[in-house]
């Protein structure tokens, strides 16, 4: 493992960390987004994932794998079978945390949820990962990190591949994160809507998109690298164009004032028409 790609790892690592923190310090006063809901938003996604999917979804795949059902037709219904659980797991608990969790949601609020959700993926289930397969690689590569016959053995596969991967490749993580991470907002978005109008066919929505981009995902991540990537992109320009949309249609609606108390209450934030037409229905 050369030291240009070990760097590259690392600082890939550093920037899917900081690549959500930053986009909400930078949007947190021109959308008033509160810290809080930002919080909230990790606190899904590690629930609705870490918690309540992982801890099975993963055992399932390595008990696949080891009967050889990871290939052919058997690889495409199990990728399917793992998309449709993200996806009703993830826009599920996004659901159920503007019912519970969120008092009175506004279009403000769907963002910083968003980003929180998506940031919590980038940071911890990315970023960190990279970080330490990074340093981990590197040490056992230049003989500083001792391991067992059979470790080093598992590992070698890894290592002669990042021996012919050029350092820009590892980048490919970092425009991945921040596709997904516009994902994210924009189902956030979906299912806010869904919430406040009180309508299935959005929240229906955003779980079938949910369900097609990782189910797409999976079928071409094997062997198409590169076609993955470009179809998180234009997945990603599409979110973006449809944010933009989504947050124009409430400008110049009523200011939002969180109940007293809050400390993470902004003083300026942008509220919703939805809010104020049904606030009888929310409350």
């Amino acid at each position: 493992m050369t030291i240009s790609l070990f760097i590259t790892m690392i600082l890939t690592g550093l920037l899917c960390i900081a690549l959500p923190l930053t986009v909400f310090v930078v949007l947190r006063r021109r959308l008033a987004l509160r810290w809080g809901v930002f919080g909230i938003g990790m606190l899904t996604f590690f629930v609705s994932q870490v918690v309540l999917r992982l801890p099975w979804q993963i055992p399932l795949t390595k008990a696949a794998a080891a009967h050889g059902w990871t290939t052919g037709w058997s690889g495409v219904l199990l990728g399917l079978g793992a998309a449709v659980t993200a996806g009703v797991f993830e826009e599920g608990g996004r659901y159920l945390t503007y019912r519970w969790l969120v008092r009175r949601p506004t279009r403000s609020d769907a963002i910083a949820l968003g980003l929180g959700h998506g940031g919590f993926e980038s940071m911890a289930l990315v970023g960190v990962s990279i970080i330490a397969s990074g340093m981990v690689m590197f040490l056992v590569s230049q003989g500083a990190l001792p391991l067992p016959a059979d470790q080093a053995a598992a590992l070698q596969p890894t290592l002669d591949k990042l021996a012919h991967t050029a350092w820009y490749e590892q980048l490919v993580a970092l425009l991945e994160r921040a596709s997904a991470i516009s994902f994210h907002v924009a189902m956030s978005a979906l299912v806010y809507t869904a919430y406040v109008r009180r309508k299935w066919l959005p929240l229906w929505g955003a779980l079938g998109l949910h369900i097609v981009l990782d189910g797409s995902a999976a079928l071409l991540a094997p062997r198409h690298l590169w076609l993955e990537e470009l179809l998180l992109a234009v997945v990603a320009a599409v979110c973006l164009w449809g944010l933009v949309r989504f947050w124009k249609r409430g400008a110049g609606d009523a200011v939002h004032t969180a109940p007293a108390g809050r400390a993470d209450a902004p003083s300026d934030a942008v509220g919703v028409s939805a809010i104020a037409t049904e606030k009888t229905d929310l409350l």
